[in-house]
């Protein structure tokens, strides 16, 4: 996850929920007025998100009507998105910084300056997401059709049969969520803003693939059968959710399919964002977004490519040692990949394995982590596998996003 959304879009909630915590305890009064000011924004940031209320175990109590919605993909979402960061970073500017001192005046820094950057992208584009570093609403990496569907097979939880309407509820959603992009990409064709044709291409794959089991056998319909079955809800959901798939989802679908297959007719394969209105200007925001630096990004540039061929030099090398001396360092490292002697296999206990040597390798890193950090986080971190019925390739026929 992009910076940009941590902090500023709707998943800012979770940086700042962390930080409100951190100043919660705090004796001071500018602490205290910190933490309320973090608390509005995080209210103000939920409030525009469900799907993040959703995905922080949020949307209960007085959020519970937020379980049934979507969040608004729409041109007027953005904007209004982009109208909320104006207003949180006017706040936090205005706030007494002399009042603060130690973890809060970094915790301040950290998200003044998330909003600041966001802002000053949000001033100078007017297409792709918010900020800068996702010029294209339609990919093969933070789609609509991707972020909702794995919204409803994993964060949406469901107990009881006010779960199921909810997810009923945001299964006819997801098909509108799917027209506002569609609006928000035409808006953006006009500004001269198309994919490359392999982003069209990987993008159409993700879509055909969610669209091609029967309805009934769709993994948007299966996924909330299988868990009312789970839950012994004694109320049939499959066939109002294989109902709204035919008649909303997948027409939703198909005519994204048709909008990529028309922007296909004039992509190029060329990936520069150079070709895209004030492109030299996008990349460094892109730049300065994921990486905080601003660099020119002719030296990083440059300095990528001598470390590829540093790597590419070392990897040479080992590789020769092992007796991998035919081809180049590319086509051996994919025959590497495709060794069996490398390979888990693709069973139970092949998965489980993956699992426990990921796991090993998780607390190796996390022993070291107090010698590059001085503050600790409080949760630590864990590889589960998802539930099996989710995982593609499975005789059930599970979509699972790649």
């Amino acid at each position: 996850m992009d910076r940009r959304t941590m902090m500023i879009g709707t998943a800012v909630t979770a940086l700042l929920a962390g930080t409100a915590r951190g100043a919660a305890g705090a004796a001071d009064q500018g602490s205290k007025s910190l933490n309320a000011l973090f608390d509005q924004f995080m209210k103000e940031n939920l409030d525009l998100s469900p799907m993040t209320a959703t995905s922080l175990g949020l949307d209960s109590g007085e959020r519970a009507r937020q379980k049934g919605l979507i969040d608004d993909f729409s041109l007027a979402g953005i904007r209004t998105q982009k109208a909320l960061t104006a207003r949180q970073l006017a706040r936090l500017r205005q706030f007494d910084r002399t009042s603060l001192s130690g973890a809060d005046t970094i915790s301040l820094e950290v998200i003044l300056y998330g909003l600041r950057t966001s802002d000053a992208a949000n001033r100078t584009f007017d297409y792709g997401a918010p900020g800068a570093g996702v010029p294209y609403v339609l990919n093969q990496s933070t789609s609509g059709f991707l972020a909702i569907s794995s919204l409803l097979y994993s964060d949406h939880q469901i107990t009881d049969k006010a779960d199921a309407e909810a997810y009923l509820a945001r299964l006819g959603g997801f098909a509108t969520a799917l027209d506002q992009e569609i609006e928000v990409v035409r808006h953006d064709r006009a500004l001269g803003v198309v994919p490359p044709d392999f982003i069209i291409a990987r993008t159409l794959e993700g879509l055909r693939r969610l669209r091609a089991p029967s309805p009934e056998q769709s993994p948007l319909t299966q996924s909330v059968a299988q868990r009312v079955r789970e839950q012994h809800i004694a109320a049939d959901y499959a066939q109002p959710a294989a109902r709204l798939v035919k008649d909303r989802v997948y027409p939703a679908l198909d005519r994204q399919l048709a909008l990529l297959e028309e922007l296909r007719t004039s992509a190029t394969h060329d990936a520069g964002v150079w070709s895209l209105p004030k492109g030299e200007e996008y990349y460094t925001a892109s730049l300065i977004n994921y990486t905080t630096t601003d660099r020119n990004p002719a030296d990083i540039h440059r300095q990528g490519l001598e470390m590829i061929k540093e790597h590419t030099a070392r990897l040479d090398q080992l590789m020769r040692r092992q007796g991998l001396a035919q081809g180049t360092v590319a086509e051996r490292s994919k025959a590497l990949n495709e060794d069996p002697r490398f390979l888990y296999p693709n069973t139970t206990a092949g998965k489980d394995a993956l699992l426990a040597d990921l796991n090993r390798r998780v607390k190796s890193v996390w022993s070291k982590l107090p010698a590059w950090f001085g503050a600790m986080p409080k949760s630590t971190v864990e590889i589960r596998r998802q539930p099996k019925e989710r995982e593609s390739g499975e005789s059930q026929g599970y979509y699972t996003p790649p």
